[in-house]
């Protein structure tokens, strides 16, 4: 179990910081918005974990996880300079220790009309055509 502290800024503040900015424009959650990096990478890390020890859980929260995924990818963009350091590296160890551990699925897991609506790619986003391996079967007839 991990534990966040997170600092709390007002509403009413300007948020100086552009992946903090980009995040409430966007009504992450509060979560997302007060703890970032260090949060999404958190929540990825554990994600990889479970999966590794197959824990596998629930179709859903692996979408939240995914979408958790996407939007440290979309951060790290925003950020640009301005992104912690080895964030990115971070991130890339974490998905060069999960995608071992997906198989791919011919579907978005968020279905063909969520994908084309999002304009989601397997290209660049791999980890919404990828499912965990140990619930790959179950979950694929749930997909398409």
């Amino acid at each position: 179990m991990f534990y966040l502290l997170v600092h709390r800024i007002s509403w009413q503040e300007k948020l100086a910081d552009p992946a903090r900015e980009y995040s409430r424009r966007k009504k992450f959650s509060s979560l997302v918005i007060y703890g970032t990096f260090d949060y999404l990478l958190k929540k990825y890390e554990v994600n990889v974990r479970d999966i590794a020890l197959e824990k596998c859980y629930v179709l859903e929260e692996y979408l939240n996880d995914m979408d958790g995924r996407r939007i440290l990818e979309e951060l790290i963009e925003v950020a640009g300079d301005r992104a912690p350091c080895g964030v990115q590296e971070k991130m890339w160890q974490l998905d060069s220790k999960i995608m071992p551990l997906l198989q791919p699925s011919y579907t978005c897991i968020w279905g063909t009309e969520n994908a084309f609506k999002r304009s989601y790619l397997p290209q660049k986003h791999w980890y919404y055509f990828a499912l965990p391996k140990c619930v790959a079967t179950e979950w694929s007839k749930r997909i398409s």
